[in-house]
């Protein structure tokens, strides 16, 4: 994978020390895990064709019940995680067997297997537009494709109801990541949701705290609902 502001040294030691595949990857939040794995299986049944994942890290995708039958998945499909970590590599093909993992610098070359289906949770927001341009352009070439990543847009609108509410500051965008911009949606095209949007509003405090797995039963009933505004960060992108 093309290598964020951080650097690879970075990432080797981080993947190097994680305790679990998703250690750092999914903000701690076992039910956010859980609501973006179920996302990404129910598209993925929606689909057919191997599977390219971007950025795959150690294999976080795998983790967990939801996550287990993603694995099953891709054994019956054919899969390929690529990443520019040699540590996140090896820690993959060690605990995945079956599946195939490659080191990549996706800013150099594509991987040359055939694949139908790519996903990236959070690959291209970690790399600066400038740089994820000519990957946003390989990814429309893709015949589905099934992204998450957080946006300008619904940063935006989440703090608009947070300041409507009295939460400040508002959020910004982590440092070494870069929102993907309304007409980085626009260049991707697809179907845009938010599915972890209602979650989110209800746990962090942009509507009422609620407790997180009350939020996770009601959000895993609306995933699919249309919504007219974002709610949340994280744009749910598939076609």
């Amino acid at each position: 994978m093309a290598a964020d502001q951080r650097g690879l040294d970075y990432w080797e030691s981080r993947w190097l020390n994680a305790k679990t595949p998703g250690d750092g990857s999914w903000d701690g939040d076992e039910f956010a895990r859980r609501l973006e794995q179920e996302w990404i299986l129910r598209r993925l049944r929606a689909t057919a064709g191997p599977i390219l994942d971007l950025g795959c890290g150690a294999g976080a995708l795998f983790e967990g019940a939801a996550g287990a039958k993603i694995y099953e998945l891709a054994l019956k499909r054919g899969y390929l995680g690529v990443d520019g970590s040699t540590a996140a590599i090896a820690r993959a093909q060690k605990d995945l067997p079956g599946l195939t993992f490659e080191v990549c610098d996706l800013s150099q070359a594509w991987p040359k297997n055939a694949a139908d289906v790519v996903i990236s949770r959070r690959f291209l927001q970690n790399l600066k537009p400038a740089e994820r341009g000519p990957l946003i352009v390989g990814i429309r070439t893709f015949p589905y494709a099934i992204l998450l990543e957080c946006t300008i847009r619904g940063l935006t609108q989440t703090n608009v109801i947070r300041s409507a509410m009295g939460h400040y500051p508002a959020l910004k965008e982590p440092e070494f990541n870069y929102f993907l911009t309304t007409e980085e949606l626009t260049q991707l095209g697809g179907s845009v949701s938010w599915p972890l949007g209602r979650y989110y509003a209800l746990t962090r405090g942009i509507l009422d705290n609620r407790n997180s797995e009350e939020a996770y039963n009601i959000c895993a009933k609306l995933m699919d609902w249309p919504l007219g505004v974002p709610m949340g960060l994280v744009a749910g992108i598939s076609w």
